[in-house]
C-alpha cells in the first residue's frame, strides 16, 4: 500500500460504520480505485462478524476491552489462518468506475457525469462544483482544475481530505494519482500543481474554508469566502 491511502485507523472506522458521512464518501472513493485497501476493509468486515459471535467478549470489562478487542482484531487481520469466509474475494464486493471517470459510490451525487453538474470558476485554471451530501459540519465539493494549472499557495483553516479521481497533481510533499487519499491538517500549505497531459478532479471535504497565503491573499480571500458560501 502507498502513503497515500488512509491509516488502519480510517479503515477500522469506516468498516465499522463510525465516520460522518462524507468522510465515508471519501473512503468509498479511495476503494474503487485501491484493491489493497479494499482487501483489508474486507477482512475488517469479516472479523467485526466473528467478533459479534464470540461468546468470550461478553465476560471482559468495559477496561479489558479496548486492549483485548485491539489485540484479537490485529491477529485475525493479518493471521494466514483465516477462514473460508475471511479469504473470499468476491468480484461483486469490487466497485467500479463508469467511463465517465465517476465512481459508483458517487453516482448518487453525480448521476449524470462531472461534465453536468453546475460549475462556479475561479480564474481560467479552477472550477469547484458542491455536493449535497447533508454534512452541515462540512463542505464536500468537486474541483476541477485545467491541465498544466498551479493553484494559488494556500493553508486550511481545518481539516481537508482530497481524494484525485481524474488526472494528477504535485505539491511539495509528493505526486497524487488517481485513488490517492490526502489529509491536510489545519494550518498545513501547499501548492498543488496539475499535471500537463490531463485535466484534474478532485473530491474534496474540509471542515473550513481555505485560506490563501502571500501578496494577494487579502484582496482574494473574501472573494473566495463569498463564492463558496453562495
Amino acid at each position: 500500500m502507498n502513503k497515500f491511502c488512509p491509516d488502519i485507523h480510517w479503515l477500522t472506522e469506516y468498516a465499522a460504520g463510525n465516520l460522518p458521512l462524507s468522510h465515508s464518501i471519501c473512503v468509498a472513493a479511495h476503494l474503487n480505485f485501491n484493491s489493497n485497501s479494499r482487501a483489508i476493509v474486507e477482512k475488517l468486515d469479516c472479523v467485526g462478524s466473528l467478533f459479534f459471535s464470540d461468546e468470550s467478549i461478553s465476560d471482559l470489562s468495559d477496561s479489558e476491552l479496548s486492549d483485548s478487542f485491539k489485540e484479537k482484531t490485529l491477529e485475525k487481520i493479518f493471521s494466514s489462518q483465516l477462514d473460508s469466509r475471511e479469504k473470499k474475494h468476491s468480484t461483486d464486493t469490487i466497485t467500479q468506475i463508469d467511463s465517465s471517470g465517476v465512481p459508483s459510490c458517487l453516482k448518487k451525487l453525480i448521476p449524470n457525469g462531472f461534465d453536468k453538474l453546475k460549475w462556479k470558476s475561479f480564474g481560467k485554471s479552477l472550477r469547484i462544483s458542491h455536493l449535497e451530501t447533508g454534512d452541515s459540519q462540512r463542505e464536500v465539493a468537486l474541483h476541477r482544475i485545467s491541465p498544466g494549472a498551479k493553484i494559488a499557495n494556500h493553508d486550511h483553516r481545518g481539516q481537508e481530505i482530497t481524494v484525485v479521481l481524474k488526472g494528477s497533481f504535485s505539491d511539495e510533499d509528493g505526486l497524487y494519482m488517481p485513488g490517492d487519499f490526502i489529509v491536510k491538517k489545519s494550518g498545513e500549505k501547499h501548492k498543488p500543481i496539475v499535471s500537463k497531459d490531463s485535466e484534474c478532479i478532485c473530491l474534496s471535504v474540509s471542515d473550513g474554508p481555505i485560506k490563501l497565503t502571500g501578496f494577494f491573499a487579502r484582496f482574494l480571500n473574501p472573494f473566495l469566502r463569498l463564492k463558496t458560501s453562495g
